[in-house]
């Protein structure tokens, strides 16, 4: 639901009232998923993944809601076992960059700021980034296309310890988890997946008080939530 491409052929479909089946793999905005040339979309049937995804889903449709296996999530979790080291010693940081000037109405801007996220995590894991032998960025694929300058973006940001940063040079998410012993980021998908892999994760939002519409990633043991307040 997330793309234009997917949108566009969601509305085709329901205008020629086709049976619809819709894929949620996210936990936000839901209503303005479906929200499509200033129509509700009823689907017929919704598809999610976790039982989180499906409480918030039953909340706002009265469709059926089908929770699925994650065939995904269990195909990295069999790759990743064997990549399990002791040696440890690399931070991961999902890169998620704040949304254009386009989006600024959207609620996403209202609680997170990436620049202050990275200010946040080198000054309160300061430790882990002193101690760290390597710092590996992983772009969001919409970076590729300004690459040259998102890289410079990061290096600005994280100049002082610029000497540790490595780019994220493989497509799969698993290939650069195999050294990692922490993940930090803000609210990417990807945090939920590697906090299922029982790696230590921080999610990092800024707002005084997130409504459970706003619930962002579901809760684990392995996944922190942080929110630190617009002042900071």
């Amino acid at each position: 639901t997330g793309s234009k491409f997917e949108r566009n052929m969601i509305f085709k479909l329901y205008k020629k009232k086709k049976y619809l089946i819709i894929v949620l793999d996210h936990w936000i905005n839901y209503k303005k998923r479906l929200f499509i040339n200033n129509i509700m979309i009823n689907p017929d049937e919704i598809w999610v993944f976790d039982k989180n995804a499906k409480l918030i889903a039953k909340k706002i449709f009265k469709c059926k809601i089908n929770l699925k296996q994650n065939y995904y999530y269990l195909n990295c979790k069999k790759k990743f076992k064997n990549y399990k080291s002791r040696n440890k010693n690399k931070l991961l940081f999902i890169c998620d960059p704040n949304p254009s000037k386009s989006k600024k109405t959207d609620m996403f801007t209202k609680y997170y700021n990436e620049k202050k996220i990275i200010r946040y995590i080198i000054n309160y894991f300061d430790k882990d980034f002193i101690e760290t032998k390597k710092i590996i960025l992983r772009l969001h694929p919409n970076q590729y296309k300004r690459i040259t300058y998102w890289k410079n973006y990061y290096l600005k940001h994280f100049s002082i310890f610029r000497n540790k940063i490595d780019f994220s040079k493989n497509n799969s998410l698993i290939q650069d988890l195999k050294k990692v012993k922490k993940v930090f980021g803000g609210n990417s998908a990807a945090l939920d997946l590697t906090s299922y892999l029982g790696i230590k994760t921080y999610s990092i939002i800024i707002k005084k008080k997130i409504s459970n519409n706003l619930s962002l990633l579901p809760k684990n043991k392995n996944l922190v939530s942080i929110n630190i307040n617009n002042e900071y």
